[in-house]
């Protein structure tokens, strides 16, 4: 019942959807199915869980969990938008926006978050087109790892890494190699430096 009120927009649950998505670590594997199915039914509502997905993240981040953990709910979380590309796309440009941020920590957050998308041809672009908001910080070795999951995890994917090498889609390729070029380039940069 407080499901379907919150899934219809009748009770705003502001702050405590990151309490509940962090439930999903749950011993309990009642617990655990409960709020897998609610965040499939909210996310399957419109945009309401994506509007609130910065909101849910930045959450976690604060509560300084294990990566691990953070992984397993964001992945989860993700899981939602597999085919709404337009609103990844748009988080992801969110996210780089948070690269202009003064913060170090931010930056990791940012980074660590992007990492766990699973990459689609609109989300490498957008990070492509973004790469000027952290080209900098891609000097911090574990900002540039979660940023180079990425493309890495797009060349893993074997069906969407065969579609982008085809002749007539050459973006996805493209954006690939630039990320993991401009990774290179940082790094044999810093290396020189030293």
């Amino acid at each position: 019942m407080v499901t379907e009120l919150i899934v219809k927009g009748l009770v705003k649950p502001r702050g405590k959807l990151a309490d509940i998505a962090q439930l999903i670590l749950d011993d309990d594997e009642t617990i655990v199915s409960d709020v897998r199915a609610f965040f499939v039914q909210f996310g399957s509502e419109g945009n309401n869980l994506m509007n609130q997905l910065p909101d849910i993240l930045a959450n976690l981040h604060s509560r300084s969990m294990p990566e691990s953990e953070f992984r397993e709910i964001s992945e989860f979380l993700f899981d939602q938008f597999q085919s709404k590309e337009k609103q990844i796309e748009q988080l992801v440009e969110k996210l780089c926006s948070r690269f202009k941020e003064d913060d170090p920590q931010i930056w990791t957050q940012v980074a660590l978050t992007i990492s766990v998308m699973a990459p689609s041809e609109r989300s490498m672009k957008k990070i492509i087109e973004n790469a000027h908001l952290f080209k900098e910080k891609l000097e911090n070795l574990e900002i540039r790892d979660y940023l180079l999951a990425m493309p890495r995890k797009a060349r893993e994917n074997t069906k969407l890494y065969n579609k982008a090498c085809h002749p007539n889609q050459p973006t996805l390729r493209n954006s690939v190699t630039s990320l993991e070029t401009l990774g290179n380039r940082v790094s044999q940069k810093r290396l020189l430096r030293n």
